[in-house]
């Protein structure tokens, strides 16, 4: 795949019993990956991570913004969602942003 132009950003969404994550640019959607099954978060979030990066022929750093969720949802789930973050810390310029679920389903509908 060719590298988009754009800036890149990864969301996560772990508040829910099956979490995902997804890359996208602008409004275009690289990739997205939802876990296999109930409460995986943490053993499939980072290597997935990692996957659509390699799928992508990206590396950490051409992230420019990191989505997460802040529930209302799993605390587990959620505390998973800011490790990430704390991750991705050390590649800046990266911004950071959380956005509240119902925000989402409310911007959905």
């Amino acid at each position: 795949m060719t590298q988009p132009e754009k800036s890149l950003i990864l969301a996560i969404e772990t508040s829910g019993r099956i979490g995902s994550i997804a890359i996208g640019s602008g409004d275009t959607i690289i990739e997205e990956y939802v876990f296999s099954g109930f409460m995986k978060h943490s053993a499939e979030l980072f290597p997935e991570i990692q996957k659509i990066l390699d799928n992508n022929h990206l590396i950490p750093a051409q992230i420019s913004d990191l989505y997460i969720t802040a529930g209302p949802g799993s605390f587990t789930g959620l505390r998973i969602a800011v490790t990430a973050a704390k991750r991705f810390h050390y590649h800046p310029p990266l911004r950071k942003h959380v956005i509240s679920l119902r925000r989402i389903i409310k911007q959905s509908t």
